[in-house]
């Protein structure tokens, strides 16, 4: 089935009509074989190019140019000055440096995960608001809601029985004492 894709990318698709995906050959893998292939008719280039991936035809692979893509892996001809590519063509390359940093990505420790502040542990979506932990939820209400002392709690029964439950006070004028602070 590989070679099938092989000889069709080969002899009936041209270079920009598909990106290149892991499996598939690269745009120098294409011209290379395009370039043996030239010619032939598509019994005999078939037959070829089984013939080149099984490794029978060592008189093109001996050659030191003649290499597998290391992202595609499909044979190519290098034209580097160095002879030192790796990879056959820029998509390649792309595709290729894209895996690596998925790969480098994998291979870094995780984040440690964000700490949940005091007021993340009130759940109020629901229908029935609730603390997901106690101890939070008693520290959260030490710091936000004040509990009444002893003399403070007199002093309000006192002012209660006086004006009743009710917050003014009125005014002194009118006949209303002022409450002694205790």
């Amino acid at each position: 089935m590989l070679l099938d894709i092989i000889y069709r990318q080969v002899i009936e698709v041209p270079d920009e009509a598909f990106d290149v995906r892991e499996g598939y050959p690269g745009s120098g893998a294409l011209a290379f074989h395009r370039h043996h292939v030239a010619g032939l008719p598509l019994q005999q280039s078939e037959i070829f190019i089984r013939q080149l991936y099984n490794g029978e035809l060592e008189f093109i692979t001996d050659n030191k140019r003649v290499k597998n893509c290391a992202y595609c892996g499909f044979y190519w001809y290098d034209e580097s000055t160095r002879n030192n590519a790796k990879l056959c063509s820029e998509s390649c390359r792309k595709a290729h440096r894209a895996l690596q940093k998925a790969e480098e990505r994998g291979r870094k420790p995780k984040a440690a995960p964000e700490k949940l502040r005091e007021i993340d542990y009130y759940i109020h979506e629901l229908e029935y608001a609730y603390w997901r932990d106690e101890k939070i939820m008693q520290n959260y209400i030490a710091r936000h809601e004040r509990l009444s002392t002893a003399g403070f709690i007199e002093r309000q029964s006192n002012h209660n029985l006086a004006f009743g439950e009710g917050n003014r006070q009125g005014n002194r004028r009118r006949g209303f004492p002022k409450l002694p602070k205790y």
